[in-house]
């Protein structure tokens, strides 16, 4: 009698287990869907807690990943953190700060993509307020080897520019995380 009592007890020990385990699993588990980049042949993992809009700019597909908390940046009116891919859309002289004062905080950060490292500096933007050098953001950018488009005025086929901002650097773990998604 006290073997089929064990052998119960083991049972619902067991069962228990696996259930608690599936329960686990179930609310741990994040659903990822890959999205297309707009005009550029590649597909991203999209995180269900990023909104993802697409548009053109100099006739440059782009498309934007915004955080779905993101915050605004106080000076630049920057949704912080956000991926952009495509073109440069801060300034038409594609500089990466256009109004800001910047200064490399790190270099020799690397993401990896499609097989490819990119090497890419970390910068700290800042804005004068009343005299004071006040932080912004933080940012980087660099451009996709290997992908090209010819795009309609001009005179060479262009690659697309990923540039990413955010506020905190905590955030950019997961940015580089959801760049090195990047497939074709």
């Amino acid at each position: 009698m006290s073997y089929k009592i064990t052998l119960i007890f083991i049972a619902i020990i067991l069962g228990l287990s696996l259930v608690s385990t599936l329960l686990f699993y179930k609310a741990t588990k994040t659903s990822f869907t890959f999205i297309d980049i707009d005009g550029w042949g590649l597909k991203i993992q999209n995180n269900p807690n990023w909104q993802v809009s697409s548009s053109v700019y100099e006739d440059i597909p782009n498309t934007k990943l915004i955080k779905k908390d993101a915050i605004k940046a106080k000076f630049s009116n920057r949704n912080l953190p956000e991926i952009n891919i495509g073109t440069s859309t801060y300034s038409t002289s594609t500089a990466i700060c256009s109004n800001e004062i910047c200064e490399t905080l790190s270099k020799n950060e690397k993401v990896t993509i499609l097989g490819k490292i990119y090497e890419f500096e970390i910068i700290e933007a800042s804005v004068m307020d009343q005299d004071t050098k006040t932080f912004d953001f933080y940012t980087f950018q660099f451009q996709l080897d290997g992908i090209e488009k010819q795009i309609k005025g001009y005179s060479e086929p262009i690659s697309p520019t990923i540039t990413a901002s955010f506020s905190d650097m905590s955030e950019l773990p997961k940015i580089k995380r959801i760049l090195e998604s990047i497939s074709k």
